[in-house]
């Protein structure tokens, strides 16, 4: 696939790979297009894909979450700061977190939390 900025290259990409590796969730996905388009193409829009098609948007959100794009962040604090764990963050100071780690933890998703599965 080819596109403008990396980031958006790996967005477009992992899905497909999932799709491939998952007869399932393919068939599932086959099956609601054929239910809301059902055959139409004239359809086919941002605001049937945005809210019509929530299985797809789940895979392509489920996809985001094994396999981010932006694996790891760093960010600097503007102003003194709480986390929502109560860690103090004062201005100026770089916080590190990893989407990648995140996305696969297992307190957060379940012992599955490796697995793709849409349907979350």
């Amino acid at each position: 696939m080819i596109v403008r900025r990396d980031t958006t290259v790996q967005a477009l990409t992992w899905p497909f790979y999932s799709l491939m590796a998952d007869s399932r969730v393919m068939a599932n996905i086959v099956r609601e297009i054929d239910s809301v388009l059902g055959g139409d193409e004239t359809k086919i829009a941002f605001e049937t894909l945005m809210h019509e098609l929530p299985y797809i948007k789940a895979v392509f959100h489920e996809t985001l979450r094994l396999h981010p794009p932006v694996p790891k962040n760093i960010k600097q604090a503007v102003a003194d700061d709480v986390l929502p764990d109560g860690t103090r963050v004062y201005a100026g100071e770089i916080v590190g977190y990893s989407n990648w780690c995140m996305g696969r933890n297992k307190s957060v998703w379940g012992q599955n939390a490796e697995t793709f599965v849409p349907e979350r």
